[in-house]
């Protein structure tokens, strides 16, 4: 039997590309998490897409949409708002 994975539509500018994978940032600002991704399919605004490890992004949960590069560089570097 396959298993049922979900997909996501969200803004095209919440991606980022870094070491060759693509990541959406999701949570606060003050609590950012990098979430890796596989994107599925692209338009001109949105991007479907499939979290690497299903557990990673629910039904629900914001990501950031701008500002994101700065929220993974401060994810990289263990700093802190």
């Amino acid at each position: 039997t396959g298993t049922r994975e979900s997909i996501f539509r969200v803004p095209s500018g919440a991606l980022i590309f870094q070491r060759d994978q693509q990541y959406v940032i999701k949570g606060s600002a003050e609590h950012p998490k990098a979430v890796g991704v596989s994107v599925i399919a692209e338009s001109n605004n949105f991007s479907s897409i499939r979290p690497l490890n299903p557990s990673d992004l629910n039904e629900g949960d914001v990501v950031a949409t701008k500002g994101a590069i700065f929220l993974m560089k401060m994810i990289n570097s263990g700093s802190k708002l």
